[in-house]
């Protein structure tokens, strides 16, 4: 039988009437040409066995003098010629030199950046158009060559939407200034691009702007999207002095905060002042900060407010349905994790500009990354049908204008802008699934992003053993003798020294079931080395994701010591209960707390319908600190679970509430106590329960 490769080159010969030539099949196929000589070889024989004639002619390639049989005609067999690697990004590449140039550009200028032929130059422009949206038009012009047409915002949203797809990120912003090329196994065809187009010559003043625009919004941008202002930045340095400013803008769909216009004021004159006398125009600083509110950061801030925007009470609203139906589902507590919930504002907030924006989101130039279909259908497929469906049903309004679509293609577009969303929700439902001490320390390490570390952290919790403990946090750098003394096992995205820590390198855009093959050979293959007893505190992970870390101590001793206890009394407006039951002390503001448990329960509460126990919640300014209690219904109807923490209170406070939830279904014995014991043996179950997350030791 032939291999996989030779049909592709028996179709290429059968399509050709005339001669083709060694080098054009080597970059229509994506191999060396030295493959293809032999390749050829092994056809021609195989070719003579079946009385089919190959001729080759010097000068001019080859061709084949007789037909095909039908057993062997390209309809027979699947299409494999598709090109691949290089040969299958070219167009791309031509695309984005295009745009950076603005002008026109001769085809042997095209041929010799990328060092291929013109005829091949002619053939992926021609496939490219197919790609084009509407109003990008290649115009060319024998004699003069070719130039790429389009107003000045969509050939920057265009190239947007081509750059970090054909580029890995860590090769734009890492290690980049003044006059730096990519390193030499980097000098491909992408390589030579990159240089080409001048993609580092203007790095130091690029990554200035950058820092810029990062300390006036107060975070780091995440090193994906610290790469798109990056590519950004770039295509308007280089396409200011041949086609001038943008001229003013439509409106934005959604309001750009003024944290972001600030920041594109500050950034926008290292960024680009130089190559504009005096300020500039008010359209090129708005366009900016919209490129800036729709970048999502590395670490989210405590207060997000000035992030979100306008969006907020939107965005409120999608995370209470969102919680809710997870909740309910799984039988876990998420509402008062304000780490978790911050980064799904900022993170869906950032989504929706971007679809306010209008970059083009292509499978086709999807040739990095991560979050395929299989991935989605493993890992949290159901969790990001829930967050899509729930922004949809809020924002459909103006996602429909945007768009232009019906709602199956927004959904489709959403699941990919919010494919980080959904894997850090997975991720923090996989580590309370996943609560008992363990042996195994890890790091992940990825320059893709939050999301892909909560991805990665994912699939690293089904192959560890239970409870292991994991690092996910980014850090640009890390030293042999810290890899030794806090870690077992670095899971990386990108190359570094770890000493005598093992490394396990990962693609992210391998299969999950390719990943966890890798993860289960690589914790099969680590030597646990108990730290010695001196050592034992340092050698403990810096900030691994362990459930039972960040709990005040005082909260939890407050909520132990003023937990209620209240019987039956016939009355039916639970909410009006629970209020009088916090408010015992006199210290609660009434009215407050009895809107926001109504607002919160508009939404739908948490039943655990096995334990027959409903949970009644709400952040409230109401109440001076975190309280709880239980109300006994009676008519056997469910008893009530009642939680309440100040709007502003910390994760450390808070998180104790989450524990009670948690301890409904994990602590065995729990729930019955909460339906059946009196107060004293409830505290008493209480201090058990903190006491075994190992608090108060």
């Amino acid at each position: 039988m032939l291999d996989d490769r030779l049909p592709g080159i028996l179709r290429l010969l059968s399509e050709h009437a005339d001669y083709i030539t060694i080098e054009q099949m080597a970059e229509l196929t994506g191999a060396g040409v030295r493959t293809i000589h032999r390749d050829l070889e092994r056809l021609e024989r195989s070719l003579a066995l079946r009385g089919i004639r190959m001729e080759r002619r010097r000068g001019y390639g080859i061709r084949l003098i007789d037909q095909l049989p039908k057993e062997l005609q390209p309809e027979s067999y699947p299409q494999t010629h598709e090109r691949t690697g290089e040969g299958a990004q070219r167009p791309f590449l031509l695309l984005l030199y295009l745009i950076t140039a603005g002008r026109w550009i001769k085809m042997s200028e095209l041929a010799n950046t990328l060092l291929v032929s013109d005829s091949s130059v002619g053939s992926d422009l021609s496939s490219l158009e197919h790609y084009l949206p509407e109003g990008v038009v290649l115009e060319r012009q024998k004699g003069v060559g070719v130039k790429l047409e389009a107003e000045e915002y969509q050939a920057r949203m265009l190239f947007l939407s081509v750059f970090p797809r054909i580029f890995p990120r860590n090769l734009v912003v890492h290690e980049t200034g003044d006059g730096i090329e990519p390193p030499a196994h980097q000098r491909s065809s992408a390589g030579r691009l990159l240089t080409s187009m001048g993609v580092y010559h203007a790095g130091g003043r690029i990554m200035g702007a950058i820092g810029v625009a990062e300390a006036a919004c107060g975070f780091r941008f995440a090193p994906s999207f610290a790469s798109l202002v990056y590519g950004y930045l770039f295509i308007v340095r280089r396409r200011l002095p041949e086609r001038g400013p943008t001229p003013r803008l439509r409106p934005a769909f959604f309001e750009t905060p003024p944290l972001f216009v600030h920041a594109a004021e500050q950034s926008a004159a290292e960024a680009f002042g130089d190559l504009i006398s005096g300020a500039p125009p008010p359209a090129e600083i708005d366009l900016f900060a919209r490129l800036l509110s729709a970048a999502e950061p590395a670490d989210v801030p405590e207060d997000v407010g000035e992030i979100v925007g306008s969006l907020s009470a939107g965005i409120e609203r999608v995370l209470e349905r969102t919680l809710s139906r997870i909740e309910e589902r799984e039988r876990t507590w998420l509402h008062d994790d304000q780490a978790l919930l911050n980064y799904l504002r900022v993170t869906i907030a950032a989504a929706l500009r971007r679809a306010g924006l209008g970059i083009p989101r292509w499978s086709e130039f999807a040739t990095v990354g991560y979050g395929t279909d299989d991935t989605q259908t493993e890992l949290g497929g159901d969790v990001s049908s829930v967050l899509v469906d729930e922004v949809l049903q809020e924002f459909k309004e103006v996602l429909s204008v945007k768009l232009r679509a019906a709602t199956p293609v927004q959904g489709t577009w959403l699941a990919q802008e919010l494919t980080e969303a959904a894997l850090v929700l997975l991720a923090r439902l996989a580590v309370l699934r996943q609560r008992r001490a363990g042996d195994v320390r890890v790091k992940v390490l990825c320059y893709e992003g939050l999301g892909m570390s909560a991805y990665l952290t994912a699939l690293a919790r089904e192959v560890l053993p239970a409870g292991a403990l994991i690092d996910s946090r980014w850090e640009g750098s890390i030293s042999a003798e810290e890899a030794a003394e806090h870690y077992d096992l670095i899971i990386s995205t990108f190359s570094l020294d770890a000493g005598t820590v093992p490394v396990l390198y990962v693609a992210g855009d391998s299969s999950p079931q390719e990943l966890r093959r890798q993860m289960s050979e690589a914790v099969h293959s680590i030597v646990r080395r108990p730290p010695s007893p001196e050592n034992a505190r340092a050698a403990a992970p810096r900030r691994a994701e362990r459930d039972d870390t960040g709990l005040s101590l005082p909260t939890v001793m407050s909520v132990i010591y003023g937990f209620f206890v209240m019987e039956p009394t016939g009355e039916s407006d639970i909410i009006g209960r629970a209020v009088a039951a916090l408010n015992t002390r006199g210290d609660c503001k009434v009215e407050q707390l009895r809107a926001d448990f109504e607002r919160r329960e508009s939404y739908g509460s948490l039943v655990f319908e096995e334990y027959q126990i409903q949970v009644l919640h709400c952040r409230s300014n109401g109440v001076p600190e975190p309280r709880a209690g239980v109300l006994r219904v009676g008519d056997d109807k469910p008893a009530v679970l009642v939680l309440t923490a100040p709007v502003s209170a910390p994760s450390s406070q808070a998180r104790v509430l989450s524990e009670l939830v948690v301890g409904i279904s994990d602590q065995p014995g729990f729930a019955t106590q909460l339906l059946q014991a009196d107060r004293g043996e409830i505290q008493a179950a209480l201090l058990s329960l903190f006491s075994r997350r190992a608090l108060l030791s």
